[in-house]
């Protein structure tokens, strides 16, 4: 297929629009991009259908083809918890979307979504920060565009009084803290830097929030900072308040596999990873813990069973459990280990990466790590296993 004369001007105005998009592109005539992707291989685009459709149109709505272009492809992969670009756009009938950024900059807050769940939203001390509006978006999924209107003025009117209230933090009192656990893809390097936050474990970022019945509200390190309170307070105190927080604990046996299950109905069950073991019982050899989703904590005793077959089988419910989530923290599972002394339950406990690969072809099994300790200590559990059958 021959492009058309207007391909040179659609192909650059798409390449305009992702550098304003903050998306790093190189074109390849006559009709690819190649995308960088942030934490990812670069991807080649080919826009040849793109210009054979554009073709039916004049060259003056060129500008707007590329700008839809450039919006869905940032969609799709923030929706897939990538951030790529500058923010969510939210698609043109998302109603409940549009509405609540509409509603705020009536109430000058312009805001724009980070990701399909999270709205970032100014300060008056110049900063920004970030809030999970899940539940205003839970309520206008679907509805009509005066119904979207309607709650998205109400739920503003919160946002902004909250707003108000945090803004000296030193106002915000103990009971409100929390704690809540992230994937480090959920939130860009300049967005992570102002939140008052601690690394959690590979990949994983807990950061201090303050609770309210409509919102999740992660807090700002500068604002912190003001209060002159130290951080490992601010840590405590929210452990502490995540942890009284309602959770279910249940076994179940899954292929001769126990997993203990901790979750609740709420989004800070990962707190239950700083006190794990009132969960599980004794655990010498730790345990592997997977937080697939922000309700759920599972855990299975390493030394409780065949660890390889322990390891298999949590790593293939943690991904089950994250294909089905809009919002998931990581299929990835982790070695846990105790943070030491059990009277700082604030402590962040060890979290080491485990991964299995079996090769059905030659049934070899591999082990990967982020700790040297873990494929000995896998031996020696196996080694002590099949020594306690010999003598059985």
């Amino acid at each position: 297929m021959q492009p058309s004369e207007h391909v040179p001007e659609l192909m650059s105005l798409l390449v305009e629009g992702f550098a304003n998009a903050q998306v790093e592109v190189e074109l390849l005539p006559p009709t690819t991009l190649r995308i960088q992707v942030p934490g990812h291989d670069p991807v080649e685009a080919d826009y040849e259908s793109t210009v054979a459709e554009a073709r039916a149109f004049e060259a003056e709505d060129y500008p707007e083809i590329a700008a839809q272009v450039v919006r869905a492809l940032l969609r799709r992969y923030r929706e897939n918890g990538i951030r790529l670009g500058t923010h969510y756009p939210p698609h043109y009938d998302d109603h409940g979307r549009h509405a609540l950024v509409t509603a705020l900059a009536e109430r000058d807050l312009p805001s724009f979504f980070e990701d399909p769940r999270t709205l970032s939203l100014p300060l008056s001390s110049g900063d920004r920060v970030i809030s999970d509006v899940s539940s205003y978006i839970d309520t206008v999924e679907g509805v009509s565009a005066e119904q979207a209107e309607e709650a998205a003025n109400r739920f503003a009117d919160l946002l902004a009084q909250q707003l108000a209230q945090i803004v000296p933090q030193r106002s915000a009192p103990d009971s409100q803290i929390r704690v809540r656990l992230y994937p480090e893809s959920a939130f860009s390097e300049e967005v992570l830097a102002g939140l008052l936050c601690r690394p959690f474990g590979p990949g994983l970022w807990q950061v201090a929030a303050l609770d309210s019945p409509d919102t999740v509200q992660p807090m700002g390190r500068q604002q912190h900072e003001e209060t002159g309170r130290p951080d490992d307070e601010v840590f405590a105190a929210g452990v502490a308040n995540a942890l009284r927080e309602p959770v279910e604990v249940s076994r179940h046996e899954i292929g001769g596999v126990t997993i203990v299950h901790v979750g609740g109905q709420h989004p800070y069950v990962a707190a239950q990873l700083h006190n794990l073991g009132e969960h599980i019982g004794p655990a010498p050899h730790g345990a592997l813990v997977a937080v697939p989703v922000p309700q759920v904590v599972m855990a299975h005793v390493l030394g409780d069973g065949h660890p390889i077959a322990a390891l298999e089988t949590l790593q293939n419910v943690a991904q089950r459990f994250v294909d089905d989530s809009e919002r998931p923290i990581t299929p990835h599972l982790y070695w846990w280990r105790p943070a030491g002394p059990a009277d700082d339950v604030s402590a962040v406990p060890e979290l080491h990466l485990a991964r299995i690969e079996i090769e059905e072809e030659d049934d070899r099994v591999a082990l990967y790590s982020s700790s040297d300790d873990f494929q000995p200590m896998m031996e020696s559990v196996l080694e002590s296993q099949r020594a306690a059958s010999d003598e059985s």
